[in-house]
Parts: structure tokens; C-alpha cells; sequence
């Protein structure tokens, strides 16, 4: 599974010319497939971050909240 994830994360990355030194890829989620698609990335990007929505939105008390998806949370601190 982290396998395909690499590969689309990967051919989406080239896609977008984005450069493999410079950019941050930031991953989200909960399980071991954040961690093993991270471990995977780390070969080809220099910049792979593991995080979560409290730690990108910390003065955010709705970001605690481990049952809410992220783009909900990133429309509710931008837009609202």
C-alpha cells in the first residue's frame, strides 16, 4: 500500500517539476502507512515531514479533534 502511495506522490511530484532538494512533501494521517510511506520517500525526497493538523494548526482548539478530516479543518481556519 505505501508502495502505491510512493508512486502516485512520486509521478504527481514530476508532474508539478517540483525539485526533490528544495520542496517539502508533508505527510498526514494516522497508521503505519504514514510511517512506511515516509521511510520510502526519504530515498527520493530530501524533505518528507510526518505531522499532524495540531501541530500545522496549533492555535486551533478544532485540531485537536483526531475525528475531523483535515481539509474540513483547513477551510474552518482559512475561510470561516
Amino acid at each position: 500500500m505505501a508502495d502505491n502511495a510512493v508512486y502516485f506522490i512520486l509521478s504527481v511530484w514530476k508532474d508539478l517539476k517540483m525539485d526533490v532538494r528544495q520542496e517539502e512533501c508533508i505527510l498526514l494521517g494516522n497508521g503505519n502507512i504514514k510511517d512506511d510511506t515516509a521511510q520510502l520517500l526519504a530515498r527520493y525526497l530530501q524533505n518528507v515531514r510526518n505531522t499532524n493538523a495540531a501541530d500545522i494548526y496549533r492555535r486551533s482548539t478544532l485540531a485537536r479533534n483526531q475525528q475531523l478530516p483535515f481539509d474540513l479543518l483547513a477551510l474552518w481556519v482559512h475561510v470561516i
